[in-house]
């Protein structure tokens, strides 16, 4: 049973972070590798606030949000003016500054060594897991609820046509770079809400839990489940999280299954770019658009 819960936090916490990546990339159009530092702005934030202030869950949490949504806008702010492979490089740029910040600041992120002993969520006086996947489920919930809320009003409806007609959104009188912005800035506030959660479960944050390989498969997720369906990062992230236990179960190694992993990722993504590039459950076909 613990083993299920488990599983479940981790598909709930990738979700969340797949669903607010996809606001972006699936709806907008714009291209980012930078969510794992998004992810790990919230993470240390976080992790700072509960070990070094000694602050409850909720300010934790609430600071993690704040600060994400402000990293997700100060990332947008290159990104207005660029289009195609050099929204790529800006945010490849992006994402390589704060993960030397991670090894950098250690006052506040211990480093290389990371941060250990972070406080475990609790409630009713319990830090158990099933305890966990309560907070864990709530926030993937309101995360889901206020982006579903986004792609299907008048407004996710301005991000699509700003993904298909850039111009023409503009010619019809649409604030581009205000929606970017604000797309932005909740794609981070959701992304450090993800992070606070990995961060006071697992009870120990590195840089490399944050660097660019996963922000890689962050975008495996979106690519996989579908680039600009709602459904599709959730099937994406059960995809990815489930895929090594799986796995393991007919008898592989840990590092073998690791290794594997990376193997049937790549066959999956050069697969569907080929012969399906919308995804699973997408709609929009992920190939890239020119400058």
């Amino acid at each position: 049973m613990d083993y299920i819960v488990q599983l479940t936090i981790f598909v709930l916490i990738w979700g969340m972070l797949a669903a607010s990546l996809n606001l972006y990339v699936g709806y907008t159009g714009v291209i980012s590798v930078a969510h794992a530092a998004l992810f790990g702005v919230g993470a240390y934030a976080s992790s700072a606030i509960s070990i070094r202030v000694g602050g409850p869950f909720v300010i934790s949490i609430a600071a993690a949000v704040l600060i994400g949504a402000a990293f997700g806008a100060l990332l947008a702010t290159p990104l207005l003016r660029i289009k195609g492979d050099a929204q790529v490089i800006v945010s490849l740029a992006f994402q390589g500054l704060l993960f030397s910040l991670f090894n950098n600041i250690e006052v506040v992120t211990g480093g290389p060594s990371g941060l250990a002993g972070i406080p475990r969520v609790t409630a009713l006086g319990s830090s158990a897991d099933l305890i966990t996947l309560i907070v864990v489920a709530t926030a993937f919930s309101i995360s889901i609820t206020a982006l579903h809320r986004v792609v299907t009003s008048p407004v996710g409806r301005i991000l699509v046509a700003i993904r298909e007609d850039e111009k023409l959104a503009l010619s019809l009188g649409k604030n581009v770079m205000r929606r970017k912005l604000e797309v932005s800035a909740i794609a981070g506030a959701i992304a450090g809400a993800a992070g606070s959660l990995y961060a006071q479960y697992v009870g120990f944050i590195d840089p490399t839990q944050f660097d660019l390989n996963e922000s890689f498969s962050i975008l495996c997720i979106v690519i996989i489940g579908g680039a600009g369906s709602f459904y599709g990062p959730l099937v994406g992230a059960a995809f990815i999280v489930l895929l090594p236990q799986l796995l393991l179960f007919v008898g592989l190694t840990t590092a073998h299954a690791a290794n594997w992993r990376q193997v049937i990722f790549g066959m999956a993504i050069t697969g569907l770019m080929i012969f399906r590039p919308q995804g699973v459950l997408g709609n929009y076909e992920f190939r890239g658009r020119g400058s």
